[in-house]
């Protein structure tokens, strides 16, 4: 599920629904990687999937992880 995308069209949304019902699956919330990052290993652990451009930069990272978590959010609700 791209989480950027259900966050701002809903019709995605419900055709990611339409074909979960369509072969009886269910959709399960999973902690986002953004969400399981620790203060020391900020850096360390967001290499593997945060952007390239605030690799390095805690400040930029921080940014970045804290509006992944509301696009997510917001996502969920849909």
């Amino acid at each position: 599920m791209d989480v950027r995308k259900a966050a701002a069209d809903p019709s995605y949304v419900q055709e990611k629904l339409r074909i979960l019902k369509k072969y009886k699956l269910v959709l399960g919330a999973r902690r986002p990687p953004v969400g399981a990052m620790r203060r020391r290993r900020l850096r360390q652990s967001a290499d593997g999937f945060a952007p390239a451009a605030v690799h390095g930069q805690p400040e930029k990272l921080r940014a970045w992880a804290v509006e992944e978590m509301k696009i997510t959010a917001k996502a969920a609700r849909l």
